[in-house]
């Protein structure tokens, strides 16, 4: 992802007595990649027929879908650590995990009988907020990031999933349903005080992504009454909500560490047997343009890898 600047090829005049300085600057785009969940055929060895599909699997790839890397089946909800080293999931029984990637080194870090899933680390990476149905209804719950030490946040919130920490990591965002039928945005603090509804709309809203610089909050919606889920993007306070891609389909968006894009999760009719409509990552600017439908085949819940250095 690197280019060179002025002419290719350059010609140099050579004086045999004496040095030629010849100078040039490279330019090296950052090489993204994105952590999703999907559908894969013949993984892993099995049977390469009509059958054979893998419908969960956690994969890695650079955003224009080169080089993806498999690790793992039965697998939703992938969240970054901030370092870019781990990957924690939802996985199989019901259970968060924790993947490392160098090694792909699975290690699960609740072992409950309730369902746990929607794992999100904090910014400086020591805990996960998590949703749990360990005390009978769906709540919010903060774990350290080995697993120890889970205690409840959220005690009768109407908390449905989907946590997303605030940059500073002092809230936290989660879907909510404070009416029946009624599908919201909600926040809190960390020690659970401060609840709030930040949402109101009759209408579904759901899976809420903070901005890095904790001024914005994407979200997808149906409020636009186009039969379907569009990205939206709205103030801290509620205020100022827009579209940012009119009557493209879409929901679960996640911001690029620099804020600049977001990914999500558009659906289409799949060709090749399925029963269900098949997932697909696309990518646009967050002022709405440079628009890139089905940048990732196959592809959903996508999870930008953070910046390190």
């Amino acid at each position: 992802n690197c280019s060179v600047s002025g002419e290719h090829p350059r010609r140099v005049n050579i004086n045999p007595d004496q040095d030629a300085l010849v100078g040039f600057e490279v330019l090296c785009a950052v090489a993204e990649k994105i952590a999703y969940v999907g559908p894969v055929w013949c993984y892993r060895g099995s049977a390469c027929d009509g059958s054979s599909w893998s419908y969960s699997v956690l994969s890695v790839a650079y955003t224009d879908g080169s080089e993806p890397v498999q690790y793992t089946d039965a697998a939703a909800d992938p969240a970054w650590s901030p370092d870019g080293r781990l990957i924690a999931v939802a996985g199989a029984g019901g259970d968060v995990f924790v993947l490392n990637t160098a090694s792909a080194l699975l290690t699960a870090l609740t072992q409950h009988p309730a369902r746990d899933w929607a794992p999100a680390w904090s910014p400086d990476g020591g805990r996960i907020a998590f949703a749990s149905e360990r005390d009978g209804r769906a709540e919010l719950y903060l774990m350290n990031a080995d697993g120890s030490s889970p205690v409840r946040v959220t005690d009768g919130a109407g908390f449905t999933g989907s946590p997303a920490w605030s940059p500073d990591g002092s809230r936290i965002l989660f879907d909510c349903t404070i009416e029946s039928g009624n599908a919201d945005i909600c926040a809190v603090n960390v020690d659970g005080s401060g609840l709030e509804r930040l949402i109101s709309e009759p209408a579904q809203d759901r899976h809420p992504a903070w901005s890095p610089d904790g001024r914005k909050i994407a979200f997808d919606t149906e409020r636009y009454a186009t039969g379907t889920s569009e990205i939206a993007i709205l103030n801290l306070d509620g205020t100022g909500v827009y579209r940012i891609a009119p009557g493209i389909a879409g929901e679960a968006p996640a911001w690029s560490p620099d804020g600049s894009r977001i990914a999500f999760t558009g659906w289409e009719p799949c060709d090749n047997g399925f029963f269900f409509d098949c997932p697909f990552i696309s990518l646009i600017n967050s002022d709405g343009s440079g628009l890139l439908v089905g940048a990732i085949p196959l592809a959903g819940d996508p999870a930008w890898r953070p910046r390190t250095p």
